[in-house]
Parts: C-alpha cells; sequence; structure tokens
C-alpha cells in the first residue's frame, strides 16, 4: 500500500524548486539555442546509445513509464482507490506537460541525433518531431515529482527509479540527445514543483496511506 502524508513542505519551498527548474530549462535552453549537440553530449549518448542490444526489452518496457498515456492511467488508478487530491494533480501535470512541450519546441529547434549526429543505432519505431524537450522524460519526471510527497519512501525510490530508466531509454533507444534528456527533466520538475505548491497543506493525512 503506497502511504505517505500530503505534502508538507510550506509553498515556498515548492516555487523555489519550481526556479530552479526554470533556471535549470533556460540554461540549457541557451546551450542549444543554434540546434547542434554540444561537444561533451557525444561522447555521453554515444556510450549509452552503444550498450548491447539485449538491454532494448526491458529498455522498451520501462521507458513506456514515460509515456503520455501513463498520466491517465494513473489517474484512473487513483480515482478507483479514491485518492481525488494526487489524482487531479497528476491529471494538472500532464496538461501542463502538453502545454509546455508545445511552447519550447515552437521556440528551440533541435532535431533528433539521428539527424545531427553520426552513426546513431536506432531502436524500434524512429521518435518524429522535435527532440528538444525530451516529452516522455516530462512525463516520469513530473509524475515522480507531484507524487513524491505523497509516497512512502520505498515507493519513492520505484518512481524515481523508473524516472531514470525512461532518461536512460530515450538515449539508448536513439530518441534523444542527453540535453533533451536534462531539459524534460527540468520542466518535469518544474511543473510536479508548481502543483505540488498549490495543494500543499501542512498536518493533514494523505490521501495515499
Amino acid at each position: 500500500m503506497i502511504r505517505g502524508k500530503r505534502p508538507s513542505r510550506k509553498r515556498a519551498g515548492y516555487i523555489v524548486r519550481a526556479g530552479i527548474g526554470l533556471a535549470v530549462l533556460a540554461v540549457v535552453s541557451f546551450l542549444v539555442r543554434d540546434g547542434e549537440p554540444v561537444a561533451w553530449e557525444l561522447p555521453v549518448f554515444h556510450f549509452i546509445n552503444d550498450l548491447p542490444d539485449w538491454l532494448y526489452r526491458p529498455s522498451w518496457l520501462l521507458i513506456q513509464f514515460g509515456n503520455f498515456a501513463i498520466v491517465a492511467l494513473v489517474f484512473i488508478a487513483l480515482m478507483m482507490f479514491r485518492k481525488g487530491t494526487p489524482a487531479i494533480a497528476v491529471l494538472i501535470v500532464g496538461a501542463g506537460k502538453y502545454l509546455s512541450e508545445r511552447a519550447v519546441k515552437a521556440i528551440i529547434v533541435r532535431h533528433r541525433p539521428a539527424q545531427i549526429v553520426d552513426e546513431v543505432i536506432l531502436r524500434g519505431a524512429p521518435a518524429v518531431g522535435r527532440g528538444f524537450p525530451s516529452g516522455h522524460v516530462m512525463v516520469a519526471v513530473g509524475i515522480a515529482t507531484v507524487l513524491s510527497p505523497w509516497l512512502g519512501r520505498r515507493t519513492i525510490i520505484v518512481v524515481w527509479s523508473l524516472a531514470g530508466a525512461v532518461c536512460f531509454g530515450r538515449m539508448y533507444v536513439g530518441a534523444h540527445l542527453p540535453l533533451d534528456v536534462v531539459g524534460g527533466a527540468a520542466v518535469g520538475w518544474t511543473l510536479g514543483s508548481l502543483v505540488n505548491a498549490v495543494v500543499a497543506t501542512r498536518g493533514e493525512e494523505a490521501d495515499l496511506s
């Protein structure tokens, strides 16, 4: 059973976290503004992308935690157990992801690795659209961030391990460069922190207990 408390930090703390996320996004956006890979990205990307093919099946499965459909699945699951507040929080993060991703990709034109990097190994169906930021990572990190205050320690480890696996997996399949992943994580972290700031209530018992 998932346990925990409602977000108990002061709202200001969550707003500070959101500000940090926005600062990271601003820095990363500046670095990728010309659409070209940053020098240090290439060895990191190739190290992950060149890993053995047998990792593809488990990686593909774990990557689904970043699929946009997971927002609906988590929302439905929480509502079935009458956990209304965190369910709505997840739904808001999903809506925010959709809007913010479109906004950032309209400003930053950065293509997928196969279009700007040599010797990319593509696994599975090729990703389409612009590469920055990673939408899968936005979903995974956003959900992990918004649910963490409601979860017990073991469950927190699980959801953040899944988010980390999405970050790894999107580079492994050749869909994103490292800064695409960092940008996606920054947006997801910011969205989750802002939602937590809205629902933060000190000292109340959690819906997920």
